[in-house]
Formats: structure tokens, C-alpha cells, sequence
């Protein structure tokens, strides 16, 4: 009888899960569908880390492949065939081709928002409030292991289907999250956004890894 019981409940929560693994590919899909359906978008976001950082602000343009990124003194250059990667502190930028499988928030958003089961397992949370919005949390896990961290954890708000936060949990206990400030689709955009543009920068070093 005890067996009996126990497989029931081991059923149960099989079937459950399954239905958790239904819901977490919906709201992900919905999501990945949202953003695709954008000719261009724009997040601004802050970014924190406990004992590291806090509240750092930054910004993040993308039409298509090209994609714009600007955080602590730092921006990417993305215009879909090379990559520069300018640091304000040491006035450098390096250059290197885009890499396509990269799926990174920070360094490679188009992909990243594109949330394709090849980068990630995913796996219903449950409901959530953030800042006051009330979510729907998706675990997400890296398929490759070489990723750098443990998993994402993925707040959407229940409303408009769009990201609300997006905390990495890193090797470890640490964590970054980055809250979503505001999300603007079909924002008008130009070729020059997505250039680097050496003249702006006096007395930069480029460093070319091509």
C-alpha cells in the first residue's frame, strides 16, 4: 500500500512538472515572439551585484543582428560584421568578429532575446511580484557548461509578456541581476548607431583580434 502511495504521489509530481516545463516554453516562446516581431527596441536597465556593484545604469539598442550596448563606462559596437568593444577606463577598444553563439544579455542581446531551446532548458517558477509587477518566473539553465554561470532567473510580467528582471546566478552564491527599466519597441534607429566611430575618442588604442 505505502508503495502504492508513493508512486501515485511520484506521478503526480511528474505531471505537474511536465505541465511547469508547458508553461515555462509558452511564456518564453511568447516573449522570444514579442521582441522578434520588433523592427528595432531599446532597453534601459540597472545592474547590480551584492559587494561588487549597485545600481549601475545602462542602455541597450538592437535593430536586426546590429546592437548597441552602453554600461559603466563601456560600449559595444555591434554592426552585425565586426564588434568593437570600447573601455572608457583604459581609453582602448578591441575588434573582433561577432560571435553568433554567444547568448549573453550584455554582450550579445539579439541573441539572448531570441531564447532558443539550443542555448537553454527552461522551468516554471511561479508567480512573482518585482518592483511592484506582478511576474511569471522562468528558470532558465545553460545547455552548454561552459557558460560561466549556473542559471537565469527570468521575471515576465504577467500583463504585457515582456522581461522585467534578469538575475544570473553565478558559480557560487553570487548573483547579478539586472532589472529592466523600460523596454520601447520600433525605436528609429541609424547605421551610425550601431559604427564605431574612432574620431569621437581622442588618442584611443584599437587593438584588432580579427
Amino acid at each position: 500500500m505505502t508503495n502504492r502511495i508513493l508512486l501515485a504521489a511520484l506521478g503526480s509530481l511528474l505531471f505537474l512538472a511536465g505541465r511547469a516545463d508547458d508553461k515555462s516554453k509558452a511564456l518564453v516562446d511568447r516573449l522570444a515572439q514579442k521582441i522578434a516581431s520588433c523592427t528595432s527596441y531599446e532597453v534601459t536597465f540597472s545592474a547590480s551585484m551584492p559587494e561588487q556593484f549597485d545600481d549601475v545604469q545602462g542602455r541597450i539598442v538592437v535593430s536586426g543582428d546590429r546592437y548597441y550596448v552602453d554600461v559603466n563606462g563601456s560600449e559595444l559596437f555591434c554592426d552585425g560584421k565586426s564588434l568593437y568593444t570600447y573601455r572608457a577606463d583604459d581609453n582602448e577598444a578591441t575588434v573582433e568578429a561577432p560571435d553568433p553563439n554567444d547568448p549573453s544579455l550584455l554582450s550579445n542581446p539579439p541573441r539572448f532575446f531570441r531564447l532558443e531551446s539550443r542555448d537553454f532548458d527552461s522551468a516554471y517558477k511561479g508567480p512573482a511580484t518585482v518592483g511592484g509587477q506582478k511576474t511569471e518566473r522562468v528558470e532558465l539553465t545553460p545547455k552548454n557548461r561552459g557558460a560561466g554561470f549556473r542559471s537565469i532567473l527570468l521575471d515576465i510580467a504577467s500583463g504585457t509578456g515582456l522581461p522585467v528582471s534578469v538575475v544570473y546566478r553565478m558559480e557560487g552564491d553570487d548573483e547579478i541581476e539586472i532589472e529592466i527599466l523600460t523596454f520601447k519597441a520600433n525605436v528609429p534607429v541609424s547605421k551610425a548607431t550601431f559604427s564605431f566611430d574612432k574620431s569621437k575618442y581622442k588618442g584611443i588604442e584599437i587593438i584588432d583580434f580579427r
